[in-house]
């Protein structure tokens, strides 16, 4: 199910929203800034939200930027929470903005998620719910503290053949162009 996705301008957090508001017509092409109000709905249907959404006006609308040159790149993860790691340890990811998945291998499993893109510049990102094969191995910590850490990334950053995930400023991951 598609939704809205907003930041609250008094808590800073990032959450869904599955009903519209009304007068705002949604253009992929662009991220807006809105000021909205809420009315409470007085018996609201049983499948129905009892909060209505109202714009009151559009503070800011920029154009959406690409990620061309890390969509659909191969990342092989050289540091995980500040800690350098070994070719060997065989941890890399593809961001694939056809299928909307973030897929590859940590160390040991194959994991699939699919990942969002938000805010003006896509510099947001949220991994979804994470599948992956259960294969035992040695790395088996390691595998899982990336998995969890992949799941608390919530913006995306990069520059020539390097990209970083983060939460917040802090960097959790960073890997290096491998195709």
């Amino acid at each position: 199910m598609e939704c809205l996705v907003y930041r609250d301008a008094a808590s800073g957090a990032w959450s869904m929203l599955y009903d519209g508001i009304e007068g705002f017509v949604y253009d992929p092409n662009y991220a807006v800034e809105l000021e909205v109000r809420t009315e409470r709905v007085e018996n609201p249907p049983a499948d129905g939200s009892s909060i209505r959404y109202i714009q009151v006006r559009e503070t800011a609308r920029h154009r959406v930027q690409k990620l061309d040159g890390v969509i659909n790149d191969s990342w092989g993860v050289v540091e995980l929470n500040g800690r350098p790691l070994q070719k060997t340890e065989n941890i890399f990811f593809e961001i694939n903005q056809r299928t909307q998945r973030v897929l590859g291998r940590g160390g040991c499993n194959q994991f699939s998620a699919p990942f969002r893109l938000y805010d003006s510049f896509y510099k947001g990102i949220a991994v979804g719910v994470l599948e992956h094969t259960e294969m035992a191995c040695d790395q088996l910590e390691l595998e899982q503290e990336f998995f969890i850490v992949l799941g608390t990334v919530n913006r995306i950053d990069f520059a020539n053949a390097e990209v970083r995930l983060l939460h917040d400023e802090e960097v959790l991951v960073r890997g290096l162009r491998i195709d």
